[in-house]
């Protein structure tokens, strides 16, 4: 898996490189998980966050952030994001 989330993180540079701004949540978001398998949880991290002030509900950054939380020990800031998936109905479809 290593391999290929450094070929993942690679090609997701490139691909942020050519978005424009308002295009970049899903760049942003896939490149933190790939930076979560790597174990660089806070790289990961600024990517998710970054995800989700472009689009604050974006599923996918959100579950990816509680993962890279929990891995960082950060287990209040883990449970609150997942109140808030759960809040806003998210949690169900994953």
């Amino acid at each position: 898996a290593i391999p290929s989330s450094i070929k993942a993180v690679e090609d997701l540079n490139r691909a942020l490189e050519l978005r424009e701004p308002h295009d970049r949540t899903f760049s942003l978001a896939s490149r933190g998980a790939a930076y979560f398998r790597l174990e660089r949880f806070d790289e990961a991290l600024s990517d998710l966050n970054d995800a989700l002030k472009l689009d604050p509900m974006d599923d996918f950054a959100r579950v990816t952030r509680v993962k890279v939380y929990m891995a960082m020990n950060r287990q209040d800031e883990a449970r609150k994001e997942l109140e808030r998936l759960y809040e806003d109905g998210s949690a169900s479809r994953h």
